[in-house]
């Protein structure tokens, strides 16, 4: 596992995380994020962002006090947004298995663990499976929150490449 990219925000905020184009030559990405919202809310999601192919996801969202199965998008897990408690921030691993590969569709997972909170219903973990429609290989990712939210101060990312 070689490092290949990492952002940190450092002050203020910053809109989208992204790569640039991708070196080759691996068998998958791993991405490790860290995030916090500057938007209104207490949670917001992160998005993979770039991709014009149709992507589809089954997910799992798990709490103290409730457990439930939906579908989604082009999400890339979850973070406490701006009104949740000061000092809380999403962890989320995510792997992406032959993406440089032009056979097949793209799959990846994510798996994050949040907290925006301190009650039962605000201590998350979110694990969902994602399809990308598509052949061609992935050469960037922008990972981002839907809108005009940013990441703020302390969030980051940094993407491996796997041998």
């Amino acid at each position: 596992m070689e490092l290949i990219f990492s952002d940190e925000v450092t002050s203020g905020t910053q809109g989208d995380f992204i790569t640039g184009t991708l070196p080759t030559g691996y068998k998958g990405l791993k991405v490790l994020l860290r995030g916090r919202s500057d938007r209104a809310v207490d949670r917001d999601i992160v998005r993979l962002k770039g991709i014009s192919s149709t992507m589809t996801a089954r997910r799992v969202f798990c709490t103290d006090s409730y457990f439930s199965f939906s579908t989604g998008d082009n999400e890339f897990g979850e973070c406490p947004g701006a009104n949740a408690p000061a000092n809380f921030f999403s962890q989320t691993v995510v792997h992406i298995i032959g993406h440089e590969s032009s056979t097949g569709f793209k799959t990846y997972s994510v798996n994050t663990t949040m907290f925006q909170g301190n009650t039962a219903a605000n201590r998350k973990v979110y694990l969902a499976g994602h399809m990308i429609q598509s052949t061609s290989p992935i050469t960037s990712l922008t990972i981002g929150l839907a809108g005009t939210a940013a990441f703020v101060t302390g969030s980051s990312i940094a993407v491996y490449g796997l041998k």
